[in-house]
C-alpha cells in the first residue's frame, strides 16, 4: 500500500509539473518529491502564482489526466540519474 501511495504521489507531482509548464513555459522545475501525506513541487518562475493560476493549473491537470498518458514508475540508481541530469545549486 505504501509503495502504491508513493507511486501515486510521484505521478501527481509530475502531472502538476506538466500542467505548470504548459501554462507557464518559462517555469523551471526544481524539486518535486513525494512526502508522507502527499507531494509538492518547487518552481522557478518570474512571479508568484495567484489563486487564479492555481485554478488554471488544476484544470490543466484534469485535462492531462483525462488524456490517459502512460506512467512508468521505476527505480534507478542515483549514478544513472546524475549522468543524465544537470544540477544547479
Amino acid at each position: 500500500m505504501r509503495q502504491t501511495m508513493r507511486c501515486c504521489g510521484w505521478q501527481a507531482a509530475h502531472v502538476m509539473a506538466m500542467a505548470v509548464q504548459r501554462l507557464h513555459p518559462d517555469a523551471r522545475t526544481t524539486i518535486g518529491p513525494c512526502i508522507e501525506n502527499g507531494f509538492y513541487y518547487d518552481f522557478d518562475i518570474p512571479r508568484p502564482l495567484s489563486d487564479s493560476d492555481l485554478k488554471q493549473i488544476k484544470n490543466e491537470m484534469v485535462k492531462i489526466i483525462k488524456a490517459d498518458l502512460p506512467f512508468i514508475c521505476e527505480e534507478v540508481r542515483l549514478s544513472t540519474v546524475a549522468a543524465h541530469t544537470r544540477l544547479e545549486v
